[in-house]
């Protein structure tokens, strides 16, 4: 561990991992998700659709994805055969809180924070809806709009 890594930081996030984890199966499980991992796929008929939590080359942080792909060959072709990623932050709308939005470092979702409540509100808000519409047969063609809003 570097020597500027917190003190625990192995500790705060195992335990940050294991509680959102829970929180986000409470949201995305009623859904129709199934966890596998740190991805919680939903499998349409014409995409599946998914969100991750990633963790950051250093540790210190991590980082929230939706995405989409393609269930049979014609739906690959038409979003050209990888899937589709973005971050979470980029559903809001100012280009400062994306910025400010964009790594989630494990200190500040350790505990009923106002960032992981802040976090989870989006996933609710914003990414299942916008995961919705990427999951239908014009999934190819969703882009997120110039503000953010999906």
């Amino acid at each position: 561990m570097p020597r500027w890594a917190p003190a625990g930081l192995p500790a705060i996030r195992a335990r940050v991992k294991s509680d959102l984890t829970r929180e986000i199966d409470a949201l995305l499980v009623p859904k129709g998700f199934l966890r596998r991992g740190n991805r919680w796929i939903r499998a349409g008929l014409f995409y599946s659709v998914f969100l991750e939590l990633q963790k950051d080359k250093y540790g210190f942080a991590c980082y929230v994805n939706l995405g989409r792909d393609g269930r049979f060959a014609l739906f690959r072709r038409l979003q050209r055969s990888k899937p589709k990623r973005w971050r979470l932050n980029a559903l809001l709308a100012e280009v400062g809180e994306r910025n400010a939005f964009d790594a989630h470092h494990y200190v500040d979702l350790d505990g009923d924070t106002e960032r992981r409540r802040l976090l989870l509100r989006l996933v609710a808000e914003r990414g299942l809806p916008f995961l919705e519409k990427c999951a239908g047969p014009f999934g190819p063609w969703i882009r997120l709009p110039p503000g953010g809003h999906a």
